[in-house]
């Protein structure tokens, strides 16, 4: 008879029990640590445990003969372990391949990362999250969250909508975790609504008056307001995004904040040129005008009358530009 199927007549609690034991003794981890991966992976250790064979009269004594004669004789691989237990699925086994060793208490780093984490609040079984998203984190030196309570009350969506933006902001992949680990409050930073003026915006981000000038002359089309959210966008289209990304790292990530964002003026001839010209184009009855509208803001346009120009000389619905887009940009143009 299999333990581990359902005709199984032993509980599960002396093979977590065992494996508690196990990593905390054995393999040196830390109780809490041992405690955290026992008692959260209970697929990976159903597999063990089917492994295992007992006769109909079998007991919990021959439970714990056999899984420790089983793990005397047969090393596993405990970042199955400790993988699910963090909350990835059981079939995350390749994020178990990508380490060369089988014993999670042989990567200091890793352990050192979690064990900050952890200490600073950062709930052991919503670990997974910042792996899927960002796996360098386990394998750099930890830095310590100052407001390390942000990480239990920040909803998962908005951390991996953060870690998103930082990316599409152009900072490289391997740094974004670490960053945010740095400065955790970012996450209460509200990413998406606040309006940005551009080119105000630059001259508050430190950029020479002179090349604001001469940006604003080459990208009029980038001028005028847009949401944060779109940010992103707008940098590229002047190829500021190195420039700008390396002044979030060198400490300026309040360049972010809605405080910061609001304090820039902003061109009221602009404003008044676009909406007048949103006013005649939505007058004139034009298809799909707020999609077509919500597109061009995305990729970097401002709201001004370049951009409402370009929305009346388009007809496609904002997902057919949109694939467009994307296609040229696999293309490698920019």
């Amino acid at each position: 008879m299999r333990l581990g199927s359902p005709a199984g007549l032993l509980s599960r609690s002396p093979p977590k029990l065992k494996n508690l034991r196990y990593r905390h003794r054995t393999r040196g981890l830390p109780f809490s640590h041992a405690e955290f991966i026992a008692f959260n992976s209970p697929f990976t250790l159903d597999d063990l445990v089917s492994q295992l064979r007992f006769t109909p009269a079998a007991v919990a004594a021959d439970v714990k003969v056999a899984f420790r004669r089983f793990l005397t004789y047969r090393p596993i691989n405990e970042f199955e372990f400790f993988f699910e237990s963090i909350g990835l699925p059981p079939s995350s086994s390749p994020a178990a391949a990508s380490y060369r060793d089988i014993f999670p208490s042989d990567e200091a780093r890793l352990l050192a990362s979690v064990s900050a984490l952890v200490h600073f609040g950062f709930p052991w079984t919503k670990l997974g999250l910042l792996y899927r998203e960002e796996p360098s984190v386990f394998s750099s030196e930890p830095r310590l969250p100052r407001n390390w309570g942000i990480f239990v009350i920040v909803d998962e969506a908005v951390i991996a909508e953060n870690l998103k933006y930082l990316t599409k902001l152009g900072m490289e992949e391997q740094k974004v975790g670490p960053f945010i680990l740095g400065c955790p409050d970012l996450l209460g930073f509200d990413l998406e609504n606040p309006s940005v003026a551009m080119p105000e915006y630059l001259n508050r981000g430190g950029l020479d008056k002179n090349e604001v000038t001469s940006l604003s002359q080459r990208y009029p089309y980038v001028m005028g307001k847009n949401k944060l959210g779109n940010l992103p966008g707008m940098m590229r289209a002047m190829d500021l995004h190195s420039w700008f990304i390396s002044r979030i790292w060198d400490g300026n990530y309040h360049y972010l904040s809605s405080s910061f964002v609001s304090a820039a003026p902003h061109d009221t001839a602009i404003e008044s040129g676009f909406l007048q010209g949103l006013d005649r184009v939505k007058r004139l009855k034009e298809q799909f005008v707020d999609n077509k509208l919500e597109f061009l803001l995305g990729i970097g346009f401002g709201e001004n009358k370049i951009t409402v120009r370009t929305f009346s000389l388009i007809n496609s619905t904002k997902d057919q530009l949109q694939e467009h887009f994307d296609h040229l940009l696999e293309m490698g143009i920019e």
